[in-house]
């Protein structure tokens, strides 16, 4: 067929796909009586899907055409959003689909060969520094993301970036070698769309690049109503939304995730129990597989903690609930990455303690909380000193590594920060002896690595280090990482 007939075909094709979904959105109000009628268009969307290369499509409709009746209204919300999404994709023009890589050559290669010629357009930049002024300009329908950038954490950029209201709706996928469990989590706590551990194949990263473009949430007036559960995109932009709220008008916003224990085929439904038993104004978002996310309002975070308490005690009281458990933040304190990884954080530290647990991280940390620090550079063991004293942190250096041995039996501590690079006895010998003694196996020790060196931050994980941050380093990225670890930390000991 003629090239050009075959676009106009397509073109009529993708802009009847507004009007399928709203057929299909109102037919599903209408069941049971409307089933037939419900999988009838679905059997036609699941063969022109499949014709014009709309694999997302046809997978949706086929849920919708072979599901069982209970499923329906899930599996059309499921096929009603893919339908917009696509439909807005291809209004907003294949010459403006971006894909922003920031990493190194090979890391625009890896895109550039999984993506294709033709395919979007790709940027690239080698530095968090280039990136955050093209970011600023230009956010782009894609974010790709190397971890170890040569000038600072890969981390740090992504916080940034899906922190501010106008990037929020910008999927974002984070590739790198060391893609340990604890950083895979902090990722997705910021919201990365997927995480790919080098090495990553071209095809696996062009589907999660497919996925992450048909996944990104349309504006409202691009949207008719439909029958489904906003994600973590809405989430941040709803969350940033109330924080500015929250910082100018002086309201009380409290974030909290919700993690749903053992296995669930859909949060679909828990999510709408959620959204039922909470006061009017709360958010309620599908954030992961097993993760919910909620925005609530209320005096203070004991009474934030209380009501999500008795929420899901509320819930627990019912039939088919399945046990959930919450970690509960003041949202409006430190940036939107800070506020995400630390929800998540005492969510997972909830789960472990059972059913309708709820954890709050308390806004102060513990008082005067005690690091260890071992950096034989004199200037930054100051600069690192000011800082952390600034903060009612205590801090107790050593200028060597034999130094800090001398006094590991009686290491009294709250935390541990090691430099990589020291004379002696180095940061991973120092980790090594700290991990043998099973009366620290749960010390947070932090890593202090040079920037790009990829091979020192997987050593440190492998050698059980709980995090790492780059030098040279901004003061106020060390302290936010470290009060991180103090808080968790701090929560840990509570329970």
């Amino acid at each position: 067929m003629d090239e050009r007939v075959w676009e106009e075909l397509r073109d009529r094709y993708l802009s009847g796909l507004p009007l399928h979904a709203k057929a299909l959105a109102d037919a599903v109000m209408k069941l049971p009586d409307s089933d037939r009628s419900v999988r009838r268009l679905a059997h036609s969307l699941r063969g022109s899907g499949a014709t014009y290369g709309y694999d997302a499509i046809s997978a949706a409709a086929a849920e919708v055409e072979d599901g069982a009746p209970d499923d329906l209204p899930r599996a059309v919300g499921i096929l009603v959003r893919i339908l917009y999404d696509v439909s807005a994709s291809q209004d907003r023009g294949r010459e403006e689909v971006t894909v922003t890589v920031v990493g190194d050559a090979a890391a625009e290669g890896l895109v550039r060969r999984a993506l294709g010629v033709p395919g979007p357009r790709i940027v690239a930049e080698r530095t968090a520094a280039a990136a955050r002024d093209r970011l600023e300009r230009e956010e782009g329908s894609v974010l790709v993301l190397e971890l170890v950038l040569p000038d600072a954490d890969g981390r740090d950029l992504l916080s940034w970036f899906l922190g501010r209201p106008e990037s929020a709706l910008v999927p974002a996928l984070v590739i790198g070698d060391s893609l340990e469990p604890r950083i895979r989590s902090e990722c997705v706590a910021l919201g990365a769309e997927a995480c790919l551990a080098q090495p990553v194949e071209p095809d696996a990263l062009r589907a999660a690049v497919e996925k992450a473009l048909a996944a990104r949430v349309v504006q409202p007036e691009e949207r008719i109503s439909a029958p489904t559960t906003p994600d973590r995109h809405a989430f941040r932009l709803e969350l940033a939304t109330r924080r500015e709220r929250g910082r100018t008008e002086g309201v009380p916003v409290f974030a909290a995730f919700v993690t749903v224990l053992g296995a669930t085929a859909d949060l679909m439904v828990p999510c709408q129990l959620l959204g039922g038993a909470l006061p009017v104004g709360a958010f309620v978002a599908q954030w992961s597989e097993q993760v919910i996310a909620l925005c609530v309002e209320a005096p203070r975070l004991g009474d934030a903690e209380k009501l999500v308490r008795q929420t899901l005690q509320g819930l627990a009281a019912g039939e088919g609930v399945p046990a959930m458990a919450a970690g509960v933040v003041d949202a409006t304190r430190g940036s939107m990455g800070d506020v995400l990884q630390l929800a998540h954080r005492m969510s997972t530290l909830a789960a472990t303690a059972g059913p309708s647990f709820v954890v709050r991280a308390e806004p102060e940390l513990p008082a005067n909380p005690t690091v260890v620090y071992v950096e034989d550079d004199p200037l930054i063991a100051d600069v690192v000193r000011a800082a952390l004293e600034s903060e009612g942190i205590v801090l107790e250096h050593h200028f060597t590594g034999e130094a800090f041995l001398e006094e590991l039996p009686r290491l009294d501590a709250d935390l541990v920060l090691l430099d990589v690079e020291l004379p002696g006895a180095d940061g991973f010998e120092l980790l090594e002896h700290i991990r043998a003694r099973k009366d620290l196996d749960r010390m947070p020790v932090v890593m202090l690595t040079a920037m790009g060196h990829q091979k020192h931050v997987q050593l440190g994980f492998e050698l059980g280090a709980d995090d790492y941050v780059p030098k040279p380093f901004e003061v106020t990225t060390l302290l936010a990482r470290l009060r991180r670890h103090l808080h968790a930390a701090a929560a840990r000991a509570r329970r």
